[in-house]
């Protein structure tokens, strides 16, 4: 489906490829995107242990962001978006240097959001993503649109 042009910015998520975060929990960057959405403290709690356990990183719930790997911190970084509930999302280059593992994790939760009428906006240079997700797709080679 194509993206209607009157959407609200705040109904949006934005990954990008260098993550920011704030020195904190996994858990307390989730409650904090949250907070910011305005959601009340027993909602954020629920939503967050859901995000956890639905998506097993249980494991890592507790440890400060900067201890874990690059592929745990990018399914922090696609995890924190989407717990917002966001109607489109823009993701920079989601499969960057990542292993195997964070790789089928990512593009599982981008089928599902897919699926779930999510509008996913990727900038990526892997075509075996594209391949994987099987959405449309506009290609642009040095500013100007390719026609397929």
């Amino acid at each position: 489906g194509s993206i209607q042009r009157n959407y609200d910015i705040r109904d949006s998520s934005f990954i990008f490829q260098h993550h920011i975060f704030l020195n904190m929990t996994v858990f307390e960057i989730f409650n904090h995107a949250l907070f910011c959405k305005n959601i009340e403290k027993l909602e954020r709690l629920e939503i967050i242990n859901e995000c956890i356990k639905k998506y097993n990183i249980e494991s890592f719930k507790n440890k400060n962001i900067k201890v874990l790997s690059g592929g745990e911190k990018q399914i922090v970084a696609l995890l924190r978006s989407i717990i917002l509930k966001p109607k489109v999302l823009f993701y920079d280059e989601p499969l960057n240097n990542l292993d195997n593992a964070s790789m089928n994790f990512i593009i599982n939760i981008l089928k599902k959001l897919y699926d779930d009428d999510v509008k996913l906006i990727i900038v990526t240079h892997d075509n075996d993503l594209l391949e994987k997700l099987n959405c449309e797709t506009i290609r642009v080679l040095d500013g100007a649109v390719l026609n397929d």
